[in-house]
């Protein structure tokens, strides 16, 4: 009971943390942490939102009750609605990873299939333009010499690159 006890909080936190992603977002603003400095950091709130949206995720695939599964598919959405509009990509990639994890774990796996079909017929409508230009962005950045990664001939952003110059992958 502790533990139903403390989920219920660290989701209903959660909840309250993505209403303020998108009231962010309703508001022209840019979803951040607001704790970290002046402009806030999009990978330390979406990091959060990835790691409770995967805890979320794994509690509706093994749970029965019909109201877990609404109050918890409401929660992952409005994480799945923030995290498109934060410019994240290591949310969006930690999200991708989680997701692939529960897909192994998840007894009925024919309802991922469907939703990523559905994800993929749907992509060109749903996605934000905020995130198509981010992704774009990573891969057409405006060439600085000596700043860039390639890797199998395509080049990465400034910021991608530098990441993997500070981990010294090149």
């Amino acid at each position: 009971s502790d533990i139903n006890y403390l989920l219920n909080i660290i989701f209903i936190v959660c909840f309250v943390v993505t209403l303020y992603g998108i009231f962010m977002i309703l508001i022209g603003g840019d979803v951040a942490a607001p704790f970290e400095g002046s402009e806030g950091e999009k990978n330390t709130l979406t990091g959060y939102l990835s790691l409770i949206g995967v805890i979320a995720g794994g509690i509706f695939i093994n749970t029965n009750s019909k109201v877990e599964k609404f109050f918890l598919s409401s929660l992952i959405f409005a994480i799945i609605f923030v995290l498109a509009f934060s410019s994240s990509r290591s949310g969006w990639i930690a999200s991708s990873v989680g997701i692939i994890v529960l897909f192994f774990q998840a007894k009925e796996k024919n309802i991922f299939i469907l939703l990523f079909c559905i994800f993929i017929l749907l992509a060109p409508i749903i996605i934000p333009e905020e995130m198509t230009q981010r992704i774009s962005h990573t891969f057409q950045q405006e060439y600085h010499p000596g700043m860039h990664v390639e890797i199998f001939g395509i080049r990465l952003d400034t910021s991608t690159s530098a990441r993997l110059f500070m981990i010294k992958l090149v």
